[in-house]
């Protein structure tokens, strides 16, 4: 295949990128192109900085260090707010994406702890990295830090986050779950299988949870089915006694559904109402959000499953898209890129009629 200068060039610094080096006929003729050619692409990319020229071919830049050159392999920096819950897929698919790139990922983890994050973020930017995923303890991180990770000198991209709307000039990039879609395909489910009363539940301390009520009320105005109330939000742990009171309200609303975010919520609320001697789905449909556990519940939760793993991978996909450019200033054209949910349907969810002494 003939390529145009600037392709040759991408293809070169990708190569350079996963294996630290090339050689002069190995691309002359993966490109159908002229030694000569393949040559004054080194130069130029010798004179931009990109490349170090050798017999035969180029290198990665060298640097001094313990008095010896040596080459430093691709590293990206990844914070997050947990490793307990939601984010094993997510860095699993970045370690997957990474090492099939040639590169590396350094983990940090701030705990959901604000000023930690902060902290981190600072340290992650003055070391030696050459990427950062980033996902902020809140749904969107304070202008301060905003403006630092703006300014980085390296290719940033949120992960289960968006860039707020007044950042949309940056050059931060993003790649999340479309939750709001996730959401909306839930109350369609109950609403095809004749469910017209939905009671629904949240975290209040969770970032995806703008995202859920959204979702919801944006196919509820499309649809048969009514909300028996305001979306009722959880904090904290949700033990036997609070399980009880969220099941008083269900049925106080004669609700016949509920979605309920997260998957250890709505185990809670099942286990309430078998203590009740309330069988679901006969008497309530539930769907969860996230599909962590929720297969695992007694009665197998149907479940909105966000495509965790997809989002860490495709996350490094768009910070070496930005890697693999000849000038990151310039393009490629910035990615904000929104992955959808899959509904898992189980046993917790079935066609609706009314139950006798409801």
């Amino acid at each position: 295949m003939t390529l145009l200068a600037a392709d040759r060039r991408a293809l070169i610094m990708s190569e350079i990128r996963v294996r630290g080096s090339v050689r002069v006929m190995e691309i002359a003729r993966r490109v159908d192109a002229d030694p000569v050619t393949v040559r004054r692409d080194l130069v130029k990319l010798e004179q931009q900085g990109y490349v170090t020229r050798v017999h035969g071919g180029a290198v990665a830049p060298t640097r001094q260090g313990e008095g010896r050159q040596y080459h430093r392999p691709l590293t990206i920096g990844m914070i997050v707010p947990t490793t307990n819950y939601y984010f094993p897929p997510v860095i699993q698919g970045a370690t997957r994406a990474a090492a099939a790139a040639g590169a590396r990922i350094v983990l940090a983890i701030s705990n959901y702890d604000e000023r930690e994050e902060v902290s981190l973020v600072r340290r992650m930017l003055a070391s030696s990295i050459d990427g950062l995923l980033f996902t902020s303890a809140r749904a969107e991180c304070d202008e301060e830090l905003l403006a630092q990770l703006s300014a980085a000198s390296i290719p940033v991209c949120f992960v289960e986050r968006a860039v707020p709307s007044l950042w949309s000039d940056s050059r931060l990039e993003a790649v999340r779950t479309d939750h709001a879609a996730g959401a909306a395909a839930a109350v369609r489910h109950l609403a095809n299988l004749g469910h017209r009363r939905l009671f629904v539940a949240v975290r209040s301390d969770s970032a995806t949870t703008p995202w859920l009520t959204q979702g919801v009320h944006d196919a509820v105005r499309a649809s048969p089915v009514q909300l028996v109330s305001a979306p009722v939000l959880l904090n904290g742990h949700t033990g036997p006694a609070r399980a009880a009171e969220l099941l008083d309200l269900v049925f106080s609303g004669s609700a016949d559904s509920i979605i309920v975010h997260s998957d250890q919520d709505g185990i809670a609320i099942q286990q309430a109402a078998e203590a009740r001697g309330i069988e679901l789905p006969e008497a309530l449909s539930m769907i969860a959000y996230d599909d962590e556990v929720a297969a695992l519940a007694p009665v197998p939760l149907t479940a909105v499953a966000p495509p965790k793993f997809d989002v860490g991978a495709t996350g490094i996909a768009v910070l070496m898209r930005r890697l693999e450019s000849t000038n990151r200033l310039v393009g490629p054209a910035l990615q904000r890129i929104t992955l959808q949910p899959t509904l898992n349907a189980r046993l917790s969810v079935e066609v609706w009629s009314e139950p006798m002494g409801r």
